[in-house]
């Protein structure tokens, strides 16, 4: 069974192979400097995820801004308690 994200790398290198066909010799050259770029960067995410994952994880937190949207979230659950403690004070003054 083929990986899904190999046959898509696969698919973007024939699709550059493609372009270069339909260029001239010097641009074919440029275009196979930067797909070779391209899959060096792909590779050395892959590699730094397997080797450091913490700091992978750490980078995609900032990223996604996820500690932003944490605290956002439990500020609301806050509020949410906050009222109902209200509500059971004033329930309980009857």
């Amino acid at each position: 069974m083929t990986n899904p994200l190999s046959t898509y790398y696969y698919i973007k290198i024939q699709f550059i192979l493609f372009l270069a066909s339909s260029f001239d010799a010097m641009n074919k050259v440029i275009l196979y400097i930067f797909g070779a770029i391209f899959i060096l960067g792909v590779l050395l995410r892959i590699l730094f995820a397997l080797f450091y994952p913490d700091k992978f994880a750490e980078g995609a937190r900032k990223v996604l801004f996820i500690e932003e949207r944490e605290k956002a979230l439990f500020r609301h659950a806050d509020v949410k308690q906050k009222h109902s403690k209200d509500d059971e004070d004033s329930n309980s003054d009857i």
